[in-house]
């Protein structure tokens, strides 16, 4: 399958929802990509910037998250292309914070769903801060995945990330939904 990624648009609180653009690339999966791993651009995590700005990071059978900035509200999409964030077949969560700073939950590896790790962005998601691992599960022979992540930001700005893991295998059991809470603090050192 070759994704791409379609957004749907509200202007007023979600009555009604109008098709905006699609976001995709020619993406090709990396040579030695997982079997199930997708092509194109999927499961895309989105984020508004303090300029308005839309920001995207998409799945994809490569060994990076893709990007992309729509400059119009999600009308019209820049071309995708790879991001300098590593990552395979993963999807990402992204979180503007209070004080207009982005926050990117994503699996640090090319390879395998590990290494969950957050980074912040204090440029409008041009550059990235050192990756902290929030989730070290497993190593690439276990087979132990840490995935799937989404984010909140508390009103005392204590950040928490909400994620699965399994110990052994994507489909092994049991399968653990876990948080981790840290402050804004861990991203700045």
């Amino acid at each position: 399958m070759d994704f791409v990624s379609g957004m749907l648009l509200s202007r007023d609180e979600g009555m009604p929802w109008v098709p905006g653009a699609d976001c995709g690339a020619d993406i090709p999966k990396a040579p030695d990509a997982l079997p199930h791993a997708t092509s194109g651009l999927d499961e895309p995590a989105i984020v508004e910037l303090p300029d308005g700005d839309l920001f995207m990071l998409g799945r994809t059978g490569t060994h990076t998250l893709w990007q992309s900035f729509s400059h119009d509200g999600g009308w019209t999409w820049e071309r995708a292309r790879p991001s300098p964030l590593t990552s395979h077949n993963c999807p990402a969560a992204l979180l503007r914070l209070a004080d207009d700073g982005v926050l990117v939950v994503y699996n640090d590896h090319p390879l395998k769903r590990l290494n969950l790790s957050v980074r912040l962005s204090r440029d409008g998601c041009r550059t990235w801060s050192a990756p902290r691992r929030i989730a070290p599960v497993g190593d690439v022979s276990d087979e132990a995945q840490a995935a799937y992540p989404n984010a909140c930001q508390l009103p005392d700005g204590t950040l928490v990330v909400v994620f699965y893991q399994v110990d052994r295998g994507a489909h092994a059991t049991p399968l653990h939904i876990l948080a981790a809470r840290f402050s804004p603090a861990l991203l700045e050192t």
